[in-house]
């Protein structure tokens, strides 16, 4: 079974904003990838996404789960800012996650 997160619930005016929102981001997807195959990251309408909105969406389920996570999560419609900011976090994650299990 497949569900989709819409971004934008967590913008304003097309800004993912805050640490808090990407927080509770995060807690839905975790729920969310636990009873289901597959979960979809929806940024239509998001033009802009801050750091501290990605970081607690993304670095904490490498941290926890490993890079084989994104294997059930599907980013559609993310510009190339928000799909480079997401790479940049994963990349830097994978490095804490290493540095965790040495």
């Amino acid at each position: 079974m497949c569900k989709k997160i819409q971004i934008k619930d967590y913008a304003q005016d097309g800004i993912s904003l805050s640490y808090e929102q990407g927080k509770y981001c995060y807690n839905l997807l975790k729920e969310l990838l636990q009873y289901n195959d597959k979960v979809i990251l929806d940024f239509d309408g998001v033009n802009y996404a801050l750091i501290a909105f990605l970081n607690p969406v993304f670095s904490k389920l490498i941290v926890e789960y490993s890079n084989d996570v994104f294997k059930n999560i599907e980013i559609v419609n993310a510009n190339e800012q928000i799909i480079k900011k997401i790479k940049m976090i994963k990349e830097d994650s994978l490095v804490k996650r290493e540095d965790f299990f040495i």
